[in-house]
């Protein structure tokens, strides 16, 4: 079906180049709107054909019939070629990633190929400011005027990302086809500012895109392949989620069919029915049912040996012992086992609450955020985080005051942001809910297991079927104690005193890092508040004071610093009372809050917190009117 798509609109691009199609249109502004229908069509009728090979699909299928229909147009004028440019890749269209990235490429290859008029190439080339512009090809002058806007503060930070991805294909797709770039040239040099501009960022689109542009500046110059991990791991995510959308379409028929068979044959069945049979029929269900009368005592044994014995360095029974294991000096020669085998039994050895745990947690949490994977550990950040969180849960108060200190000391961003991940996941554990997860998992795979399995019961002579009960403990109703109330406080003023203390520096706070890590501490204490517990005044004190420490970061040219101010208000409202909402809002600058949530749902450039403000301004309004007295 969409083969045959694809030709009918191959076979429409040719019967255009029979017609003077431009002929009937005098204004430029026409043109260019039947330029960019003419090349989008193709690709949003192909995007799916053509995805494991575009470049040569589109080579055959489409970039002749376009080339013979668009280029007598863009021929004629330099400013037309231009205009159809900045409409076709910086305009508000929808499109996937995909369809993006094949539109930079057929515009890519489209200009390659123009050829402007003796005139109108003087007359473009004229304008230039830069010396050698009259050797400049069409797609060379069209690249510079996309790359000033690309290298743009404000393109970066506001414009919606579709606008950004088609711009960034654009020149990845551009360059490779300009003949004469060599490092001194302007282009690279403004190419190589608009990298630097978004590596230095926090937005993920932003740095993914400076990556792209990166790699094909050093491709073209002959420096190397230069490779990102970052990169390389959005791309394949990219493929992971290309191929899970085609199987997903593939397999919608299979998956209808299996589950209306399911339940047509799980229709009629009465779990609770007991029934005879003769005895003909007994032993036969006896053979029939041999595989499954005995399950519950057949589990097989482990196979997996964790060859412990093999170790050249013993477990440690004490958190001491596992101390001097992750104190071992690099020169060691078991250094490697050592400090493996400290960082796999601490876990173990912390949450069965050894007597020493007081005098050991602070001098061991130190060592565990000091620590780097120098030996090249797999998964080194796994174990490390899960070290850190036992910690914080079975020693709250000292090791949280240690980890706090550590966020706020002159140390990498990378260790700032884990000391945040280590306090949010420990209020999550000690709040309960992985409990409750727990709890509701187990309880759903126990009752899936009984149903449909049958046992044997035997009574004298007779041998009847019964259907099993649910043998496992509902913990659906157990009662999950929220610890985390009385150590939230603690927590979340202790990280605001320790803002307070160092609000002022520039090195801590400055820049897109500075960004990243505020917003990750308010996401934090947003959290705080939402785990210490709902109705309670300490709750309602603490987002108090979460929506004033907030409220001052609204106005941030960083998005993710505004997202994380937005879900801060989120929280704070969601858990407040309606008195305590109208007192915050009567005082000082929030009877602004009703114009900033309108201000940002309508202008804001992140779809994200537009999203958010309606949703706050919803919330707010249905609180407000619950308090409102009738008459």
């Amino acid at each position: 079906g969409q083969a045959g798509a694809c030709q009918t609109v191959a076979r429409a691009l040719w019967k255009m180049k029979e017609i003077n199609i431009w002929g009937g249109l005098s204004a430029s502004r026409d043109r260019i709107k039947l330029l960019s229908s003419l090349v989008r069509e193709p690709i949003s009728t192909s995007k799916n054909l053509c995805k494991h090979n575009y470049k040569a699909n589109y080579d055959k299928l489409f970039i002749p019939y376009l080339s013979s229909v668009c280029l007598p147009c863009l021929n004629k004028s330099s400013s037309l070629v231009k205009k159809f440019t900045t409409d076709a890749l910086l305009t508000q269209q929808t499109g996937t990633k995909l369809e993006n990235r094949y539109l930079a490429y057929v515009i890519a290859e489209l200009l390659s190929q123009c050829q402007l008029d003796d005139e109108e190439s003087s007359d473009s080339t004229d304008t230039e400011e830069t010396p050698g512009g009259k050797d400049r090809s069409t797609l060379e002058v069209v690249v510079r005027h996309i790359t000033t806007i690309w290298i743009q503060r404000h393109f970066v930070l506001k414009s919606v990302v579709p606008i950004q991805e088609r711009a960034t294909f654009f020149l990845c797709e551009s360059l490779p086809l300009l003949e004469n770039i060599t490092t001194a040239s302007s282009l690279v040099q403004d190419l190589v500012h608009g990298v630097s501009l978004r590596l230095d960022v926090s937005q993920n689109n932003a740095r993914i895109q400076g990556m792209r542009v990166a790699q094909v500046i050093a491709h073209k110059l002959g420096s190397g392949d230069v490779r990102f991990s970052e990169l390389d791991q959005c791309s394949s995510d990219d493929e992971e989620i290309e191929e899970k959308e085609s199987e997903v379409n593939n397999n919608n028929l299979v998956l209808k069919a299996s589950h209306l068979i399911t339940e047509r044959s799980h229709r009629y069945l009465d779990p609770d029915a007991e029934y005879e049979t003769s005895d003909d029929e007994a032993e036969e269900n006896v053979r029939d049912d041999d595989s499954i009368e005995w399950e519950d005592d057949l589990i097989p044994l482990p196979l997996e040996d964790d060859e412990e014995d093999l170790s050249e360095t013993p477990k440690p029974l004490y958190l001491r012992d596992c101390l001097a294991l992750l104190h071992t000096l690099e020169s060691h020669p078991d250094a490697i086992s050592r400090q493996e085998t400290g960082l796999r039994c601490l876990e173990s050895l912390v949450r069965s609450h050894p007597y020493d745990l007081p005098d050991v947690a602070i001098p061991m949490v130190q060592q565990l955020l000091s620590m780097e994977n120098k030996f090249g550990m797999e998964d080194f950040d796994d174990i490390l985080l899960k070290n850190l969180v036992s910690m914080a849960v079975c020693e709250s108060h000292s090791v949280g005051d240690v980890i706090i200190k550590d966020i706020f000391d002159d140390c990498s961003l990378h260790r700032r942001i884990l000391g945040l991940s280590t306090l949010e996941l420990a209020a999550q554990e000690m709040y309960g809910q992985k409990k409750l997860r727990k709890g509701c998992v187990e309880t759903r795979n126990s009752i899936a297991k009984v149903a449909g399995k049958k046992k044997l019961v035997e009574s004298g002579n007779e041998i009847t079927r019964q259907w099993g009960k649910l043998r496992h403990k509902d913990k659906s109703n157990d009662t999950v104690v929220n610890r985390f109330t009385a150590i939230a406080p603690r927590w979340f003023y202790g990280l605001l005193a320790s803002f307070m203390d160092r609000k002022n520096d520039v090195a801590l706070w400055g820049g897109a890092n500075g960004a990243r890590l505020l917003s990750s501490m308010i996401v934090t204490m947003a959290f705080f508040v939402e785990a210490s517990g709902p109705s309670s005044q300490t709750t309602w004190l603490l987002a108090r004071d979460l929506i004033e420490f907030a409220w001052t970061f609204r106005a941030s040219d960083d998005s993710t610093l505004r997202v994380a101010t937005l879900v801060a208000l989120a929280t704070s409202f969601s858990v407040v009372d309606e008195s305590t909402l109208l007192q915050i809002l009567n005082s000082g600058s929030m009877n602004l809050l009703p114009e900033f949530l309108g201000s940002v749902a309508r202008e804001d450039p992140d779809e994200g917190c537009r999203n958010m403000a309606k949703v706050i301004s919803s919330t707010v309004m249905e609180n407000l009117k619950r308090t409102c007295v009738p008459g």
